[in-house]
């Protein structure tokens, strides 16, 4: 006991280290280790609009039904819809651009003041007009329209 009374203050600093090192653990273990069962994006997503796929198909296959159109696919990712449209060789970018409109309409102004729309058009063969890509944000009215032809690679998932 003669030890501990002569040496309490390095006890003492040394019962603190010991209790701060504890808590700095269970901090630590609990950022790195936490069982957070939620949502990866949070709550960003409550109450969100449902896209139904019955009108996800009906775009599609209004889409499909131009002449010049090969291919449709579709992806949601968070809020953005995403139409992937392959067209054929020698088609206008002008008639091209005018699906896009065709997609706002059939998503219509619930979905579309939710939802950011993107539109990729991509061509096989060569052209400076492909690929573009239109983009119509949640609060606009219009696509926006942006193409750079073989500047752009458009890796589709």
């Amino acid at each position: 006991m003669d030890f501990i009374k002569k040496h309490k203050k390095i006890f003492i600093v040394g019962a603190v280290c010991v209790v701060l090192a504890i808590l700095m653990f269970v901090a630590i273990f609990g950022i790195f280790f936490s069982s957070n069962s939620g949502s990866v994006f949070g709550d960003r997503l409550n109450n969100a609009e449902v896209v139904d796929n019955a009108i996800i198909d009906g775009i599609k296959n209004d889409l499909q039904e131009k002449a010049f159109v090969k291919s449709v696919t579709y992806n949601k990712t968070v809020r953005i819809l995403r139409f992937v449209i392959n067209v054929e060789e020698g088609t206008k970018l002008e008639d091209a651009k005018e699906l896009a409109d065709v997609i706002a309409e059939k998503l219509g102004n619930t979905l579309t003041s939710y939802y950011d729309v993107e539109v990729f058009l991509t061509m096989d063969g060569e052209s400076n007009d492909y690929p573009s890509i239109g983009y119509l944000f949640k609060t606009s009215d219009t696509f926006s329209w942006s193409n750079r032809g073989e500047e752009w690679k458009i890796k589709v998932d």
